[in-house]
């Protein structure tokens, strides 16, 4: 397996807040925050979300930069989907559920 290519211990070096919680508590987390904003439906919810988790990255001190990269390619899609949603005034939200 090459080296270059492992990005699970990438940001484990950094000291943080929430480098110093426990793995359960912040697998327990993550699993709260992506259920909270799945379940979202309105777009200032979708908003507050957005900012919560851009300040948990400014909190933790992880590179921007490197975070904006990797997420770079699925970005249009989700902006994609977006629109689609937002212009679409005969979509119901309870069809998913």
């Amino acid at each position: 397996m090459d080296a270059e290519h492992i990005h699970l211990d990438e940001f484990s070096h950094f000291k943080s807040p929430f480098h110093r919680f426990d793995p359960r508590v912040k697998i327990v987390s993550c699993l709260i925050l992506l259920v909270m904003v799945v379940t979202l439906k309105s777009p200032v919810g979708l908003a507050a979300a957005l900012f919560a988790i851009c300040l948990l990255i400014m909190v933790s001190h992880l590179p921007v930069g490197r975070i904006l990269k990797r997420i770079g390619v699925i970005i249009p899609f989700i902006l994609a989907i977006g629109l689609f949603f937002a212009c679409d005034t005969t979509w119901d939200s309870t069809v998913f559920f």
